[in-house]
């Protein structure tokens, strides 16, 4: 049976590019906030097993992701907030604001030593030039979005859905099983 929630209390953790809150932690996943100050980016790395799925909660978060290990050749992609990204196993992912300041939540597997760092330059500061040659296009469509790179390549994204909560109307249908 899995544990609850191991924690007794918030991890906090100060980087140079910003922050990190683990607020959950069981031997299935765990869940953090992540905070990218604007104008910094996190630093590259590559997980080996760890998978993560990320929700931008506020601002534009500028990801590197795709295939390791080269960052020069791994596309950029704008995700505007209430947007979601999986992380699999083996690819190359980094943050980045440009403008404001970004927060996002991660959920992810429980694997503390898994990251292999490929580029120390966590902090360093990104100017509207740096970013400039990384902006997406993104095409809707009902449930997903299309996003191109620079370089043309495409990748779809699921869209946040809207939820609309049911007006009860006193008509419905009782659960016999009582």
């Amino acid at each position: 049976m899995e544990k609850m929630n191991k924690l007794r209390q918030n991890l906090y953790s100060k980087k140079p590019w910003g922050s990190e809150i683990v607020w959950a932690l069981t031997d299935g996943y765990m869940s953090k906030t992540i905070e990218i100050e604007a104008g910094k980016q996190s630093y590259a790395i590559v997980h080996e097993k760890k998978e993560k799925s990320i929700i931008i909660i506020s601002g534009d978060l500028y990801l590197t992701y795709g295939d390791c290990c080269s960052e020069d050749s791994v596309p950029v992609y704008k995700l505007p907030e209430g947007w979601s990204w999986y992380i699999e196993p083996g690819k190359l992912h980094k943050y980045a604001a440009l403008d404001k300041p970004v927060r996002l939540v991660e959920v992810s597997t429980p694997l503390f030593e898994d990251g292999i760092v490929l580029s120390e330059e966590g902090g360093v500061d990104l100017t509207a030039q740096d970013i400039k040659e990384i902006e997406v296009v993104v095409k809707d469509t009902e449930s997903q979005a299309i996003v191109k790179d620079v370089n043309n390549k495409e990748k779809k994204v699921r869209k946040p859905k809207k939820i609309k909560a049911k007006k009860k109307t006193g008509k419905e249908k009782k659960d016999d099983r009582s």
